[in-house]
């Protein structure tokens, strides 16, 4: 399969804003039909397109409960109660946090920060994680990149009198959660200019309401675009309005003085003696931060991005490179090097039964399934007295057929061998097998012989649709059969010559050789052409 652009031509309104910006980027006609494409209606924001600048940054108060989320933050400061910024374990979200924690800490001691573990706690945030921040004393959780339908938790959280400000980038459901606010650029009937934020986009815009409410100069927050510009980067938000100017400035950001975890996050990238781009964030900075939640913990990667010291910031940067490596490792060859070594392990299968197959070798590396890995089988265990039964029937015949019908089953190698089923389960969808259409049927087998059978060995199924006992029958072979009627030619004299009346009859079950007579009825001693009636 192929695939490519379809161009479409530009609407004659679209040419007149065309001709406009042509005059303007005369040097390059092409670049004026694209920009149209682009959305790009004036030469205003042509030149915004081309010369950023933060001054274009929207009115973070234009976002809807952006007021209620400054003051409930700043009541909680106030009154000095415990914060807690919690995120999700992707780069969006540990960049997220790492900002909102990092920015407030300059003004407030009280704070601190969670980001729950991929295989313990999961995405989002639970009950059980509200039970301990309520155990901590925590009154506000600022919650990134998540939340947004986390309903029942926060209804739980509120019975524990702990509040939450939900910044996040994510389609909501119908019914929200009950949070003090609720900050994100897709609700439903939001005005704010740009629906494109990333997560740590819309903790950065949390941040600028707090900085313009107090009165502080924006100098240091801005200096945290680097955290806004790995986000959007990572995430593959859309790179238009802010979210194009906090990623020129952030990247700018990235190539001169970066936060100090991510300064050796770029030199473990080996990418300290070039220029970094948007490219490079995706494919080498982002994957190593990413790596942390998807081997052990998020929180790693916030440890790392809000450390102070470079030392301290480059030893934790190499753990989350070795960290990436090993997961590298178990995808490729389905054991990290922290594990490889030997150790004497009982392994006990799950059901009692006949080993089929043993697959490994002495000596041979094995491990347990994980997210990246599916484990290696150590053995095949068949548990006889647990069979199925698996066959084919043709799309003609299915219909007959329902879950819960008992049929009988017969094993070519088991001499004499009838069984019990019933059936368990008839695929909903059919397999082409040389042009005819199937649906498998799984039945269960009742009171087998364990003994006599094997699995894998070959079997048919019978089903009884009707049954007739101690009926007059006919063979097949001497019916005619013309459209829905049936006739058979009854002999009526042999001499001189044999003469038959021909005799229309009404027809019962079938088992394929012999057919039910209903009407009319004969004698035992009635002949039928090419045979005779029968008891």
């Amino acid at each position: 399969m192929t695939g490519k652009w379809n161009y479409l031509p530009l609407t004659p309104q679209e040419q007149k804003i065309e001709t406009a910006l042509a005059r303007r980027y005369a040097s390059c006609p092409p670049v004026s039909e694209l920009l149209v494409q682009r959305g790009v209606t004036s030469v205003e924001d042509a030149e915004r397109f081309f010369n950023p600048r933060l001054k274009y940054l929207h009115d973070p108060f234009l976002m809807p409960d952006m007021q209620k989320a400054v003051d409930r933050l700043n009541r909680a400061m106030g009154a000095k109660e415990k914060i807690m910024v919690y995120g999700d374990y992707d780069v969006d979200g540990t960049t997220a946090v790492a900002l909102v924690y990092k920015y407030l800490s300059n003004f407030y001691s009280n704070i601190d920060y969670f980001i729950p573990t991929r295989y313990e706690e999961g995405y989002g945030i639970s009950s059980d994680i509200i039970d301990d921040f309520a155990g901590q004393g925590v009154k506000l959780v600022i919650i990134l990149d998540c939340g947004i339908k986390a309903n029942e938790e926060i209804a739980h959280a509120r019975e524990h009198g702990i509040d939450f400000i939900i910044c996040d980038h994510h389609v909501p459901d119908q019914e929200l959660p009950e949070a003090v606010a609720i900050l994100n650029p897709k609700m439903p009937g939001s005005t704010y200019p740009c629906p494109h934020l990333s997560g740590c986009g819309v903790g950065y815009k949390l941040m600028q309401a707090f900085a313009i409410s107090n009165g502080i100069q924006q100098n240091e927050l801005e200096g945290m675009l680097d955290l806004v510009a790995v986000s959007i980067a990572a995430d593959i938000v859309p790179m238009v309005d802010e979210n194009r100017i906090m990623a020129f400035y952030g990247l700018r950001r990235l190539n001169t003085n970066p936060n100090m975890g991510l300064r050796a996050i770029i030199r473990i990238c080996n990418l300290s003696n070039r220029e970094i781009t948007i490219s490079d964030v995706i494919f080498k900075i982002g994957p190593r931060i990413n790596a942390s939640g998807r081997m052990q913990s998020g929180k790693e990667a916030v440890d790392l991005l809000v450390s102070r010291d470079v030392a301290d910031a480059y030893e934790r940067a190499k753990a989350e490179l070795a960290q990436a490596e090993d997961q590298l490792t178990i995808v490729r060859d389905g054991v990290s090097a922290a594990n490889a070594q030997s150790s004497n392990t009982l392994v006990r299968s799950t059901v009692t039964g006949v080993v089929l197959e043993v697959p490994v070798k002495v000596g041979s590396s094995v491990i347990q399934a994980n997210t990246f890995n599916d484990g290696t089988t150590v053995a095949k265990v068949a548990d006889m007295t647990d069979l199925l039964f698996k066959g084919k029937v043709d799309e003609t015949e299915v219909d007959l057929l329902s879950e819960g019908m008992n049929v009988r089953i017969s094993v070519g190698a088991v001499s004499g061998s009838d069984y019990e089923a019933v059936i368990e389960k008839i695929a909903p969808m059919a397999t082409d097998e040389n042009g005819t259409n199937t649906f498998e049927v799984k039945a269960a087998l009742r009171g087998a012989d364990s003994a006599k059978l094997r699995a894998g060995y070959s079997a048919n199924a019978t089903v009884i649709l009707e049954r007739a006992d101690s009926v007059m029958a006919l063979p097949e072979s001497v019916v005619e059969y013309v459209a829905d009627s049936a006739f058979v030619y009854v002999l009526k004299s042999e001499q001189p010559t044999q003469q038959f009346e021909r005799t229309a009859i009404k027809t019962g079950v079938s088992d394929g050789i012999n057919v039910q007579l209903l009407s009319p009825e004969f004698k035992p001693e009635t002949r039928l052409r090419g045979s005779e009636a029968k008891k």
